[in-house]
């Protein structure tokens, strides 16, 4: 062992307890390759197995983060990721016709959890019974926004749908 690397080592020893060590390896500064998908998938009222719903969309190896949004459901959202992300919100959100794009009221969020791991998947359970969302996932990271629209047009696409970025 050189010498360098001993005094590395007992730097880390020489640590006044109570340090609170920074655990952000994964900082989600560089969100280049950061990719957020969604998939909304019918279910029944009262009757939900968690553990095929991640199976549908081959997301077995996730550990799901599980929400109720409301008493009654028939739709499980998942949103998957391949970095920490959060805050998760729920919204309210307006279609616009002419521009084809959703806006998000961020007034409206109310939050779903503060953050979900690359490892986990958020899977919720809520209604939806349009083409047309009223409500959208809204996600936070790095200081940039993404959503995606809860509406019937990606209902069972087991491809999932990437999330779009607030500019």
């Amino acid at each position: 062992m050189d010498k360098n690397t001993s005094q590395a080592q007992i730097d880390q020893l020489d640590a006044p307890s109570g340090t609170q060590v920074d655990d952000n390896s994964d900082d989600n500064t560089d969100l280049s390759d950061l990719k957020i998908k969604g998939y909304i998938l019918s279910i029944n009222d009262g009757n939900v197995d968690l553990e095929q719903l991640m199976k549908k969309v081959n997301l077995q190896d996730k550990t799901p983060v599980y929400s109720q949004l409301s008493s009654t459901y028939n739709s499980a959202t998942i949103i998957q990721t391949n970095k920490k992300i959060g805050p998760i919100y729920l919204v309210d959100c307006t279609y616009n016709k002419q521009k084809n794009t959703y806006s998000i009221n961020k007034k409206s969020k109310q939050l779903i959890t503060k953050f979900i791991q690359s490892c986990d998947a958020l899977v919720f359970l809520h209604t939806v019974d349009s083409d047309i969302a009223k409500k959208a996932i809204l996600v936070e990271i790095g200081g940039k926004s993404y959503y995606y629209p809860l509406s019937t047009n990606t209902l069972d696409d087991l491809s999932g749908q990437f999330l779009q970025e607030i500019n």
